[in-house]
């Protein structure tokens, strides 16, 4: 039996991730599903409130858990956010059936469009980002601690690098028209660990 918010969800999240939050209407998201306006009202206030719902799903989807890595050395840690950055972005074969029915995976102009939109939205970001941050920093102090890593800069400058490296790769990878996370990122990591490891 078919779930109608669910199909509103995931039609929703489809007109989205194609055409933006301003080139959606409830018009197009009620003729994707099949339904009246009056209709998709009785489970969503509106258009702003779909689509809270809509990246507030696609973003939890993405995060990381950084707590739950390994943290033995930076080595481990890093490969291991590599692993996980892998594991939660579409695989090649989901960006492939996208392209093939015409649609890009736009998840980066989502989120941007979130949080132009929607200020709790953009709140949450900015706290996932400083947490995000605070992990890898975290994790330097206790290597450089440890003698694993030898840098002059502070524990927050070494993860800057880090981690403007692997945003710098999302965004390359969806200007080459997919979001599948490169190999470069890693060597990238790599490069630089064996510099702050000599």
């Amino acid at each position: 039996m078919s779930d109608t918010r669910e199909d509103i969800l995931e039609a929703a999240t489809k007109l989205f991730l194609q055409k933006g939050y301003e080139g959606v209407s409830i018009k197009d998201i009620t003729e994707a599903v099949g339904m009246t306006k009056g209709a998709l009202y009785h489970h969503f206030p509106g258009k702003e409130e779909l689509f809270g719902e809509v990246i507030g799903r696609e973003f939890q989807a993405y995060r990381i858990a950084f707590e739950r890595l390994p943290q033995a050395t930076f080595q481990d840690f890093y490969q291991a956010v590599f692993q996980e950055m892998n594991r939660v972005f579409p695989t090649p074969a989901a960006v492939g059936r996208a392209k093939e029915s015409g649609m890009q995976l736009n998840h980066f102009r989502l989120i941007w469009d979130a949080m132009e939109v929607l200020e709790g939205f953009r709140i949450g970001v900015r706290k996932h980002f400083a947490y995000e941050h605070d992990a890898w920093s975290a994790v330097v102090r206790q290597a450089i601690a440890s003698g694993e890593l030898h840098s002059a800069l502070e524990p927050q400058r070494v993860a800057d690098l880090f981690f403007s490296s692997s945003t710098g790769a999302w965004l390359r990878c969806l200007m080459r028209g997919n979001v599948e996370i490169s190999m470069s990122v890693l060597s990238q990591w790599d490069d630089l660990y064996a510099l702050l490891k000599s």
